[in-house]
């Protein structure tokens, strides 16, 4: 079960943050009201290093969120405001917040996977998020990550090379802070293979949220101002026409299986590179050879008894 005790001074940290993400307008009421289960949820299960991963994604895409800057093409595309609202926040928090939960209730074997998927998953949409700010202000032509044909400003699969830096960026930030818990034993795990597994993540789930955002996520076109919208109706109010896609995939589908493909990649990666001790933070593999080590050991020093004793037996008898 999560740790309880941990659960008020997390809504305290929570309400903390949410307070000044209202304020500085990165959340909407709703936004601001979903904020707050999922980071108590995320301090009290996983720890205070896991919430210090989650408060980096949101304080840096907000950041960049309010300080973006878009050429005359990107103002085409009817992009969401600064605030995010209750679904945004689901969309990128409900896999870290079920990831966290799951650190303490799955069995030991695949508990050691928890804290790479976690960091997998705040990688993710934090590469996400920077490549889509930080590609933004490019002035570069977009190509669709599909065809690598030309397309306009902000439409949803295409990239740019800004954009891709952005994604790296992101992706490594939040895999250097989640390294830097371990290296500090504040989290499990091993920096390098921390490193390398979540960076990996990072950068696969947004690419992973491009190709989705090129091929199935809905996109539609205003039949009135001609302004590019992943919404069925326009900000102008008129009706849009589906362009491309599937009306049911929405950004904010294609957000959760982005989250959920970081999670997978990070856990996945770090199995291959030997696993993790859930307490101590040591290499599964090297506390089995530890182990090993200390038996054979062990079962040297009774051989070594079972010699000299046999060795003595005789003398003794003839003695008698």
């Amino acid at each position: 079960m999560p740790r309880l005790q941990r659960l008020p001074s997390g809504f305290v940290a929570a309400t903390g943050v949410v307070v000044v993400g209202r304020r500085r307008r990165s959340l909407s009421r709703g936004g601001a009201i979903a904020a707050l289960p999922v980071g108590a949820a995320v301090v009290a299960a996983g720890g205070w290093w896991w919430g210090a991963l989650l408060v980096a994604f949101f304080t840096s895409s907000s950041w960049l969120s309010r300080h973006r800057h878009y050429d005359a093409g990107a103002q085409t595309q009817q992009r969401r405001g600064s605030e995010r609202d209750w679904v945004q926040v689901l969309a990128n928090g409900a896999v870290a917040t079920a990831v966290a939960m799951a650190s303490q209730v799955l069995p030991s074997p695949v508990r050691r996977y928890c804290y790479p998927a976690f960091g997998g998953v705040i990688a993710a949409v934090t590469a996400d998020t920077w490549a889509t700010e930080i590609g933004a202000g490019s002035r570069l032509p977009r190509r669709m990550i599909t065809t690598g044909h030309l397309v306009p400003a902000g439409t949803s699969g295409g990239v740019t090379t800004r954009g891709t830096v952005g994604d790296i960026a992101g992706a490594t930030a939040i895999a250097v802070l989640a390294a830097t818990g371990s290296r500090c034993r504040w989290a499990p795990g091993r920096p390098s293979r921390l490193l390398l597994s979540i960076t990996v993540a990072g950068v696969t789930g947004s690419l992973g949220d491009s190709l989705l955002g090129a091929t199935l996520q809905a996109s539609y076109t205003c039949s009135d101002c001609g302004s590019m919208t992943d919404h069925a109706v326009c900000q102008c109010g008129q009706n849009a026409s589906l362009t491309r896609g599937y009306p049911a995939i929405t950004n904010d589908i294609v957000n959760l299986a982005a989250s959920s493909t970081g999670a997978f990649v990070a856990a996945s990666l770090s199995r291959a590179l030997g696993g993790y001790d859930p307490v101590q933070g040591e290499s599964l593999r090297s506390y089995q050879r530890c182990s090993l080590r200390r038996l054979r050991k062990t079962g040297d020093a009774d051989d070594g008894l079972a010699d000299r004793s046999g060795r003595s037996s005789p003398s003794a008898g003839t003695g008698g």
